[in-house]
């Protein structure tokens, strides 16, 4: 297991950057069950409307290869970028991060949630793009 920002952890669930990080090298090996493990059991009622069948799956066991390459398409290149907002006891986001190709960079938000098993992601943003703003040329 590696920590910091970028490197990969593997089903550690100690603290939120780890746990961050285990999610997204289960993602990145398109494995279900370490995908289901790095899931709050609470997204199943308390992420968006949308996400809840997802993670309704994933804590059956039932993760199906669609969801797994959907979160694999959302994921599959994003990095640990740095810790957010805290929410409340036991709550917190983290944000994630890839490169867009264009200079920018692509953010998506993971609200983690501090479960028996450790810290798990509840929810997910959709993606933000961030374009770099090239400042005006001067006249001379």
């Amino acid at each position: 297991m590696m920590g910091g920002g970028g490197q990969e952890a593997h089903d550690d669930f100690t603290t939120v950057t780890k746990a961050a990080q285990s999610f997204l090298s289960a993602v990145k090996s398109r494995d279900a069950e370490k995908i289901a493990a790095a899931l709050a059991k609470h997204g199943q009622v308390e992420a968006v409307k949308d996400h809840q069948e997802v993670f309704k799956a994933a804590a059956e066991g039932t993760l199906d290869a669609d969801q797994v390459d959907s979160f694999a398409r959302a994921f599959g290149d994003m990095k640990f970028g740095y810790v957010g907002q805290v929410r409340g006891t036991g709550m917190c986001m983290v944000v994630v991060t890839k490169s867009n190709g264009k200079g920018g960079r692509v953010d998506r938000t993971l609200t983690m949630r501090h479960e028996a098993e450790g810290w798990k992601v509840q929810d997910f943003t959709g993606p933000r793009e961030l374009k770099v703003i090239q400042p005006p040329k001067k006249k001379r």
